[in-house]
């Protein structure tokens, strides 16, 4: 099964969440992000983009949301 990346998926909707108005080229990241590389379930995965794509956001998105919902609970 071909992986897809994030930014492959349907833009997020409404605003942006960067509001510089910079936009960023293939392979560079926004300044203050980090490249994230996990190692999931391929049933997990197909879960995240069909998830991401019915929210019309992106993988990236949706993990950076379900992180900010519990990081500040410890």
């Amino acid at each position: 099964m071909k992986r897809t990346s994030a930014t492959q998926l349907a833009p997020p909707a409404g605003p942006a969440r960067r509001a510089s108005g910079s936009s960023s080229r293939s392979g560079q990241l926004p300044e203050g992000d980090v490249r994230l590389t996990a190692n999931i379930r391929a049933d997990l995965h197909l879960a995240l983009k069909i998830r991401a794509a019915r929210e019309r956001t992106t993988i990236g998105e949706l993990i950076e949301t379900w992180v900010e919902t519990w990081k500040d609970k410890d």
